[in-house]
């Protein structure tokens, strides 16, 4: 379960040495004559810890109170604001209003359902424009019983319509009015209402014609009311599982797998996923897809309420776990990537009563993350990578045994086969007669704790046929089989301050 640290910092290390030169080792000992010496090649002590510096910028890895690490694998953080759902609103407002009676209720309300029940304006600007075919002067008032200004105050505008003998007098709002910091509170029914009052000099009333009220540049700051459905559409994206990379063969258990959805919340507004992809490929290439309710009916957001929490941000984490999905099914076939696609939804029960709220800096991200825990079991997983080496200069040994020796704080058992490759690839010869067990694994307890280290040597000489083979190969594949303590049929724990000690030395008898 821990290939990519074994494999890199023990295996690979065994045979990075054949690309120096002979004369260049140090620390060289001769053994009984000349002819026959003994070099120390590596003396080191991994551990996961060591994995940090490797993994990709999606990857990382955590580190509970108990000190059991855990594989993180995080996507990008998908993020939506509120400009959205006000452009929206915005879009909605006519460019122009026609006044067509002197009482006019204007609907506070979208075509896509969205019901305001109280606006601020961060900016926008009023223009209105009318004419008079009276043969008289007018008086003219103009009142938005639902507009305040800034000090609380009614919006309203007066004017003097004067006949000069010429008909119609038209009058023009000359300069727009600017309704920042203004608030629009929705009457009773959810209406604007516009009103306006035209007197004759002696008092009685009348209408004035073609008269038009036209918005512009209207932003919003904060509106509470009814949002209607207003879908999120989220960008789909893939988690790459980088863990299991290098497989070929061979079973991973994962005792409690997880992927977390995380979501933080300003919007005052009921809000729930919809599921569009949620799968996941595997190394064998297939594609299995994520099975649990919460697929199919939803995620929850959890969402600040009227009137308290306004300005504040809930978080929402929702957990897939092996009791409420198939998680540990699809991350049980050997995962490579999840690929995912979630939007969502404003208001997805269609309940008016509920009225929420949106500030111009309200906003929920989402993130998704996959939690695999260095807790489980494996059954000869086998990984492989390849190293160059040159061991051409070599004419003058004769024979060379390697001699590996590891002292093991994991409950991990590595087994080991070694192939010589030439420079087209061709396989020439493999180094061991049979893979052989290069780690053994650490006995663990009932609850999967190591009791107690153990120790194994491995010697393997290289002589012979398979020794001129080694001198025509340019590359080594290393293949790696990890299988839990007992065979991978016990599951075990791996910690942060568990390490593997590892020696290699190699002996070489030089030819007379």
């Amino acid at each position: 379960m821990i290939n990519r640290f074994i494999l890199i910092a023990g295996i690979l290390g065994i045979f990075s040495w054949g690309c120096q030169h002979f004369n260049d080792l140090e620390n060289v000992e001769t053994i009984g004559n000349d002819a026959e010496y003994a070099i120390p090649l590596i003396n080191t002590s991994v551990s996961l810890d060591d994995l940090l510096e490797k993994l990709d910028k999606y990857t990382y890895l955590d580190i509970d109170s108990n000190n059991l690490i855990f594989l993180r694998y995080k996507g990008d953080v998908v993020t939506k604001t509120s400009q959205e759902i006000f452009k929206n609103i915005e879009l909605a407002l006519p460019p122009l209003i026609p006044v067509l009676d002197t009482v006019m209720p204007l609907p506070f309300t979208t075509p896509d359902g969205i019901e305001m029940d109280y606006v601020e304006l961060k900016s926008g600007f009023l223009y209105y424009a009318y004419k008079s075919y009276h043969e008289d002067d007018l008086s003219m008032k103009i009142r938005f019983p639902q507009v305040f200004k800034p000090n609380g105050d009614i919006l309203e505008f007066n004017n003097v319509i004067n006949y000069s003998g010429t008909l119609p007098v038209e009058t023009v709002l000359l300069a727009p009015y600017n309704l920042k910091d203004h608030k629009l509170i929705a009457d009773s029914e959810g209406n604007l209402r516009i009103e306006y009052i035209a007197l004759h000099s002696n008092g009685v009333r009348d209408t004035v014609s073609n008269f038009n009220i036209a918005l512009t540049n209207v932003e919003f700051s904060y509106a509470e009311g009814y949002f209607g459905n207003q879908l999120h559409d989220g960008k789909r994206d893939t988690i790459n599982i980088e863990f299991f990379e290098t497989w070929t063969k061979g079973d991973v258990y994962f005792e409690d797998p997880k992927i977390f959805v995380n979501v933080f919340n300003s919007f005052g507004v009921p809000t729930r996923s919809i599921v569009n992809v949620f799968d996941i490929t595997t190394a064998d290439g297939n594609v299995l897809s994520l099975q649990s309710d919460a697929i199919d009916n939803g995620i929850d957001f959890d969402y600040p309420e009227l009137p308290d929490e306004v300005g504040e941000t809930k978080i929402t984490q929702f957990s897939f776990t092996k009791d409420n999905s198939n998680i540990d099914v699809v991350l049980g076939s050997k995962p490579v990537a999840l690929d995912y696609d979630v939007d969502a939804i404003t208001n997805p029960d269609n309940v008016t009563a509920i009225r929420g709220f949106i500030t111009d800096s309200s906003r929920y991200t989402v993130s998704v993350e996959v939690e695999l825990p260095i807790y489980g079991r494996s059954s000869s997983f086998v990984a492989i990578d390849t190293v160059d080496v040159d061991f051409s200069s070599y004419d003058n040994v004769k024979e060379m045994e390697f001699k590996v020796f590891a002292e093991n704080f994991l409950p991990i058992r590595v087994g080991i086969q070694a192939y010589m490759e030439d420079e087209f690839g061709v396989v020439i010869d493999s180094l061991l007669a049979t893979p052989q067990t290069l780690i053994a694994a650490a006995p663990v307890d009932a609850a999967g704790d190591v009791i107690n280290p153990v120790k194994h040597v491995l010697y393997v000489p290289v002589a012979g046929a398979r020794l001129e083979n080694l001198r025509r190969t340019k590359r080594i594949v290393v293949e790696a089989a990890f299988s839990t303590y007992n065979e991978g049929n016990t599951s075990v724990k791996v910690y942060a301050d568990q390490h593997v000690n590892i020696g290699v030395g190699l002996r070489l008898k030089m030819k007379d």
